[in-house]
């Protein structure tokens, strides 16, 4: 199973994009090991930010593949136990409507009639507390004996559908009771609050999309959990600052753009594309005094900064279009070239 994490940054001055697509895959959702190397804390949490509880389980022993929010705006969780050989997924999925038991089996009916599921030699069916489940064997695939046990449950909570994907390689006659009594220590436990890696994951998810709108609250809720806790990794920071600053500027906030990359500079004084941002800003609000320092600022501290820092070229930027026709400041743009070459 695979997983692209929804962490890039397209830093936008003005309405263009400028330069590649900052995407940060095959990483456990920023600030953590590469996938697959982290193990699952003791009892592990899987929540949606705007919602006050999630899913807990016992994860002792399981190694994390995934862990963050899906492009679509779903929730999801994915872990492996290299010596049970169990798997476990958890997908969250926020509904207009309020979740069903109904809801529930018209899914679970959808996934029986998937590829994999017609593989198996027969799916039972059943109900456990407030889950509905199915379950079936998948003896082979690729032409390999798999024996791969499945068993999938659906819930319904708070306009909330929640699907627990369980199986086991190599499955032998009585494996079935493993599988549920991983399932009987996932229980729904209530005052839970997001962290600033969680709240920047959901608003990563509509901000790939170009919802600039709707990634900002969940922007500024990470900013500010930062601000009053810190625990992200200077990395994943710039790229919060720097993903809020471009909702804003591309929502036209230019104000609250301004205010983001100031506080960044605050904090990281010497990162180039903050004060490269600036620059942009500053333009297009017909400041060219302030538009050169800060481009000044940029390429001072160009040098020794990180491979995804690279600064565009000014004269080539749409924020400067305008200011390029003032003869002076033209030329004080070129002098950033012939006095670093």
């Amino acid at each position: 199973m695979s997983y692209d994490l929804p962490y890039r940054t397209s830093r936008t001055y003005g309405l263009p994009v400028w330069g590649p697509l900052l995407a940060l895959a095959g990483l456990l959702l920023m600030g953590t090991p590469a996938a697959g190397t982290e193990s699952a804390k003791r009892v592990t949490t899987i929540a949606l930010v705007d919602k006050p509880w999630g899913f807990t389980f016992n994860g002792t022993g399981y190694k994390v593949q995934a862990d963050g929010v899906k492009p679509d705006g779903r929730r999801y969780f994915f872990a492996t136990n290299p010596v049970t050989l169990v798997s476990i997924s958890i997908t969250l999925e926020a509904v207009s409507e309020q979740a069903t038991a109904e809801g529930c089996r018209l899914h679970l009916d959808r996934v029986a009639r998937t590829p994999f599921a017609k593989l198996s030699q027969g799916i039972t069916r059943s109900e456990v507390r407030n889950l509905t489940i199915i379950e079936y064997v998948i003896p082979e695939a690729g032409g390999q004996r798999i024996d791969q046990w499945n068993l999938i449950a659906c819930t319904g909570h708070d306009r909330v559908y929640a699907d627990v994907h369980l199986s086991k390689l190599r499955f032998q006659p009585g494996d079935e009771s493993l599988l549920r009594t991983v399932l009987d220590h996932i229980h729904i436990t209530s005052g839970i609050a997001p962290t600033s890696l969680e709240l920047f994951q959901a608003g990563s998810a509509p901000y790939l999309h170009g919802d600039y709108r709707q990634a900002i609250p969940h922007y500024e809720r990470a900013l500010a959990t930062e601000r009053e806790n810190p625990s992200l990794s200077p990395r994943l920071r710039r790229i919060l600052i720097e993903n809020l600053g471009t909702a804003y500027n591309q929502t036209h906030n230019p104000a609250g753009a301004r205010a983001t990359f100031e506080y960044g500079l605050v904090q990281d004084p010497t990162y180039a594309p903050f004060h490269y941002h600036l620059a942009c800003i500053y333009a297009d609000l017909g400041d060219p005094v302030n538009a050169l320092r800060s481009l000044q600022a940029a390429f001072r501290y160009k040098t020794g900064q990180p491979a995804d820092a690279s600064l565009p070229d000014p004269r080539y930027e749409r924020a400067f279009r305008l200011l390029m026709n003032d003869p002076d400041f033209a030329r004080s743009i070129e002098s950033l070239f012939t006095t670093r070459s």
